[in-house]
């Protein structure tokens, strides 16, 4: 379905925002940014979030891909002092 689609193309774009976070090898600063992806014939827009967290050895990244004004999904990780 086209719903299906979505979703799966933008899980692509939430990854990739997550992994070019750990692939920096430096402790993210706290903030937001936002930036485009597209997928195939999709444009998205993904807002990745630095968050603290009680560890301060410890940083939340968050990427919330929408499209539209309407998200779509959100993903999580940890990423820890190198």
């Amino acid at each position: 379905t086209e719903r299906q689609r979505e979703v799966i193309l933008a899980h692509i774009c939430a990854e990739n925002a997550l992994i070019q976070t750990k692939l920096e090898r430096r402790y993210p600063a706290l903030g937001s940014e936002i930036h485009s992806c597209r997928q195939i014939d999709q444009v998205f827009d993904v807002t990745v979030q630095v968050l603290s967290t009680a560890n301060p050895g410890l940083r939340r990244i968050k990427s919330e891909v929408g499209q539209n004004g309407v998200s779509i999904i959100s993903l999580s990780t940890v990423i820890g002092r190198y």
